[in-house]
């Protein structure tokens, strides 16, 4: 792709450039580690002078062909063959440009699934149902980029950037007919699905979480509706008859309501919660939208990674699970109670850092009406204090419990200090294989924390 082709392009939304002719670019990018001489690359400059700073240091050690801005600032302007674009105008830009570098067609079929709860195990259950059914299903979310064959890149987001998705179904669209993406409400603000519709949708649940990015449930409420926007003509949205409640607000042309599938044969413990078969019910929902679903069978379903991952222990149980809001910890909670009904039940849980404080008594709160024991810990402390965010969560606690910071420590003494036929949970985390602190990845699993304990305590 030819500099001045670019620059005929977006010549409608320039505000100013100082570009070379005839430069060759080979691909868009939006990080710049990934960035190089032959990028077009697209870096956006918020209002703050720390920003800006960042902005300096940053451009001082990344190649690019052409660097697309939507602001002009001294910096900027010390900048080689850069293009500044009208803000209002970033996400169209983006289009056109990805247009040229990785077009799609619409042969591929395109879900979306949002919600607060249930979109990584929902968009799971399609990819296993889809399979069955002969379908080559790629899903987008959470746990990476995942097929039948599992893991094949992890994205580290919930929903990429715009960019990054264009790249996705360009890449692998003649590879897979179905891709299935987690549709965050961060996501659907910010417009990284901007022009993308999806030939079927699912809304599996709302409730409280994020308030800290949309500070108000009203806020948080009409970011998720965004996805009502991104369906093709004649697709609609399915929302689970458990959560009808959002119909209130949304245009019930466009919509309809699943109701859960009562199974009849025996279905694999995974399936017995009741929240699950909800999310099972969406799953097989879904892909009759997009093709005949002729082979449903529960007892090939695994369980999602970190979702219900069950583990026997010597006459115990212990539940790793993703469940890291209010309504999650219920659901989880009911969960176990329904299929263990006479055992006591014993939780490890937390707060992240740097999220809604509001969530943390409510959380509390949900654990407490399910627990007969409680070991509170971190989760992802980021660069709060954890017994300031263990304090946020004190009140709200009304059953026996304990503090133990390091969560290792924490599983093993619960653990340790079980009796036999418990139902240890260990909520939070699931699937994750790190722990976030002053602003550091470092190496944790929930899983093998477990392991571990197992392996060196016998009883």
């Amino acid at each position: 792709m030819n500099s001045n082709e670019i620059l005929k392009k977006l010549s409608s939304f320039i505000l100013t450039h100082n570009l070379e002719k005839n430069l060759e670019l080979k691909d868009t990018q939006w990080k710049t580690e990934e960035s190089t001489t032959e990028s077009i690359l697209f870096y956006s400059i918020s209002d703050t002078l720390l920003a800006k700073d960042a902005f300096y240091q940053r451009m001082k050690n990344t190649d690019y062909g052409v660097l697309i801005t939507d602001r002009i600032n001294a910096t900027v302007e010390k900048q080689k063959n850069y293009i500044v674009v009208q803000k209002e105008s970033w996400l169209e830009c983006q289009k056109i440009i990805c247009d040229l570098f990785y077009p799609y067609s619409l042969e591929t079929k395109l879900i979306g699934i949002t919600g607060t709860n249930g979109k990584t195990t929902t968009a799971d259950l399609v990819l296993q149902l889809g399979t069955q059914n002969h379908l080559n299903v790629l899903t987008v979310g959470t746990l990476g980029l995942r097929d039948k064959n599992g893991v094949i890149v992890d994205l580290g987001l919930t929903t990429p950037p715009y960019i990054e998705i264009r790249k996705i179904i360009h890449q692998y669209e003649k590879k897979y007919n179905t891709i299935v993406f987690e549709v965050s409400s961060h996501a659907l603000e910010q417009g990284r699905v901007y022009e993308i519709n999806f030939h079927a949708a699912a809304w599996t649940n709302l409730t409280q979480d994020h308030l800290d990015y949309h500070q108000t449930f009203e806020n948080y409420f009409k970011a998720k509706e965004k996805i009502l926007n991104h369906l093709h003509v004649g697709s609609h949205l399915l929302i689970p008859e458990q959560s009808k409640n959002l119909l209130t607000k949304l245009k019930k042309e466009k919509i309809i309501i699943i109701k859960k599938i009562n199974f009849q044969e025996k279905i694999p413990p995974f399936l017995e919660s009741s929240f699950n078969q909800v999310n099972y019910s969406l799953a097989c929902a879904l892909l009759c939208e997009i093709t005949k679903l002729n082979k449903k069978d529960p007892m090939l379903i695994k369980p999602t990674p970190g979702r219900f991952h069950l583990i026997d222990w010597n006459e115990r149980k212990i539940i790793i699970d993703f469940a890291h809001t209010p309504d999650a910890l219920l659901n989880i909670g009911q969960a176990i109670k329904e299929a263990y009904p006479k055992r006591r039940v014993v939780t490890v849980f937390g707060c992240g850092g740097n999220r809604d404080k509001k969530k943390r008594p409510l959380m509390g709160e949900a654990v407490s009406s399910f627990s007969d024991l409680i070991y509170l810990t971190n989760d992802n402390p980021r660069d709060e204090e954890p017994l300031d965010i263990i304090n946020d969560i004190l009140p709200a606690i009304s059953k026996e419990h304990y503090i133990e910071v390091e969560r290792k420590k924490a599983i093993k003494k619960a653990m340790e200090n079980s009796t036999k036929r418990d139902v240890i949970l260990i909520a939070g985390k699931g699937h994750e294989d790190y722990m976030i602190i002053k602003g550091k990845k470092i190496s944790y699993s929930d899983e093998a924390s477990v392991q571990d304990v197992m392996r060196y305590c016998r009883d």
